[in-house]
């Protein structure tokens, strides 16, 4: 159905990301899900759903590091860690392909960040 609604307004992808990513910062219990999702997004014969895995994941990672008052241990923090983490593992590819964007990791003041750049790599 996703695929379908994207494939129909490519607009909507942005806003299918900010969503995902809206869902990551705010809720724990997501992270798993998500990260699922984007698993079979970016392995989808779909390019449309491949862009929004790639778009979903690079968008994650500039707007946690563009958050000015970043708490270190804040749920948003701790849930990008683990989307970032549990995704690195599963869908590798996407993360050497991309990796340009996620060494910008290493200059955030939260540790858990860097933590997580290191786990990737």
């Amino acid at each position: 159905m996703i695929e379908e609604v994207l494939t129909k307004q490519s607009t909507d992808l942005r806003n299918t990301a900010f969503k995902l990513i809206n869902l990551i910062y705010e809720d724990e219990n997501f992270v798993v899900s998500i990260s699922n999702f984007l698993e079979r997004s970016y392995n989808s014969d779909k390019a449309i759903m491949k862009k929004l895995a790639v778009d979903t994941l690079v968008m994650l990672v500039d707007y946690i590091l563009m958050k000015t008052n970043i708490n270190t241990e804040s749920q948003a923090v701790r849930n990008t860690k683990e989307v970032l983490c549990l995704c690195s593992f599963k869908i590798t590819k996407l993360f050497y392909t991309n990796l340009s964007n996620f060494i910008n990791l290493y200059e955030s003041p939260a540790y858990l960040l860097r933590n997580a750049l290191t786990e990737i790599i």
